[in-house]
């Protein structure tokens, strides 16, 4: 593993909880890879806005 994987599984320990949640129970259909691709933004509602979800 290259620094470049590591800093992108890195930034994973700041995904939203209720992101977290939903993708560990199979109610957010995404991978670890669709994660990773793309830089996430730091604002947990800016993430639930990329990966369209209702927190209502």
């Amino acid at each position: 593993m290259d620094l470049g994987q590591v800093s992108r599984i890195a930034q994973l320990v700041q995904l939203a909880p209720d992101l977290v949640e939903g993708i560990s129970q199979g109610k957010i259909k995404a991978s670890i890879s669709q994660l990773v691709r793309n830089k996430l933004p730091a604002s947990w509602q800016a993430q639930q806005d990329m990966m369209k979800i209702d927190r209502r």
